[in-house]
């Protein structure tokens, strides 16, 4: 029993984290179980369990054969990273919730002190924020400096929202904690914010239009019109490009190679950014410390003076009664 409930608190653990299914079945016997399976719906290695033998229990793990051929569709080619709408609870323990645009949780957890440039590379595997939000007004500094990191819209309630209103937004999502709760709640809030404007262009919006990238317009500012005409326009100058020559297959290896490096570098060149403002700001901090512990040492060497003054007034005084 005691061995079955260590592998099915493993399971669980994966199952908070990487969203992993599994069932349990217990045999019970005499002072405990007789016998535990579990079926664990996921690749081999994603399983930290291995088999095992002891005098109490005994551990096998082996892979189950499907039935059928599962088939998976193509990747894109270069496909465009997806814009998100991403909610922080900062803090000692960081609450991260990802909505897509159409109002989808993507990833939902809390890290216990987890550096800044960690949550985000972790913010960037999902795809690029259109808007960063806090529960609270104003932005914390610490969800600030990542929001910059992004170059994303700040967003936040403007009013202070009450622990049953939490609860009931994040009721239909589920949430481990209140770090994980408020940062749900900061993305969720933001997204019924967009919501009615997302809907509207979705109507507005002619036939095969790149409604993600129309509503990231919209949210950086642009009118749904303006937004619909950047997109046209944009689209309209890549067509007379593909028409002037048809590419060797060779020239598009290699126009595709120089897009992958492209996109790389830039993206190394805004984590580097990234590292960089943080230094800054952790040296701003550093100096900030440093003046507060040479005020304090002022302080204290000047408590001891006087200290060390009223020490020797007492001993003189004693002095002067004896004799």
């Amino acid at each position: 029993m005691q061995r079955s409930r260590e592998i099915e608190n493993v399971l669980k653990d994966l199952s908070r984290e990487k969203g992993i299914k599994f069932e349990a079945v217990n045999v019970k016997g005499f002072g405990g179980y007789v016998r535990s399976e579990f079926t664990v719906y996921a690749k081999r290695g994603e399983i930290p369990i291995h088999s095992a033998a002891s005098n109490d229990a005994q551990v096998s793990v082996r892979s189950v054969e499907r039935d059928k051929i599962r088939y998976v569709p193509l990747k894109q080619k270069n496909p465009r990273r997806k814009f998100t709408i991403v909610g922080i609870d900062p803090g000692t323990t960081v609450g991260i919730a990802i909505l897509s645009l159409d109002g989808d949780l993507l990833y939902l957890k809390s890290f216990r002190g987890i550096a800044p440039d960690e949550v985000v590379k972790l913010i960037a595997e999902y795809g690029k924020p259109a808007v960063i939000a806090s529960d609270v007004t104003p932005m914390p500094g610490s969800v600030e400096k990542i929001r910059r990191s992004f170059n994303a819209v700040p967003a936040s309630p403007g009013i202070e929202v009450s622990a049953e209103e939490k609860i009931a937004l994040g009721k239909t999502f589920g949430y481990s904690n209140d770090h994980e709760r408020d940062a749900l709640t900061a993305a969720l809030l933001t997204y019924r914010s967009y919501k009615n404007i997302f809907t509207r262009i979705e109507k507005k919006a002619p036939q095969n239009s790149d409604l993600e990238l129309i509503k990231l317009h919209v949210i950086s500012g642009d009118s749904i019109e303006a937004a619909i005409d950047k997109v046209r326009v944009s689209n309209e100058a890549e067509k007379p490009r593909a028409r002037e020559r048809p590419e060797k297959p060779d020239e598009r290896a290699v126009d595709e190679s120089l897009l992958k490096m492209r996109e790389t570098i830039h993206r190394q060149g805004e984590h580097i950014q990234n590292l960089q403002e943080y230094l800054e700001d952790l040296k701003e901090e550093l100096a900030a410390k440093d003046r507060k512990i040479s005020k304090l040492a002022s302080r204290l060497n000047s408590f001891k003076k006087k200290l060390t003054v009223k020490s020797g007034n007492q001993t003189k005084s004693r002095s002067e009664k004896l004799l």
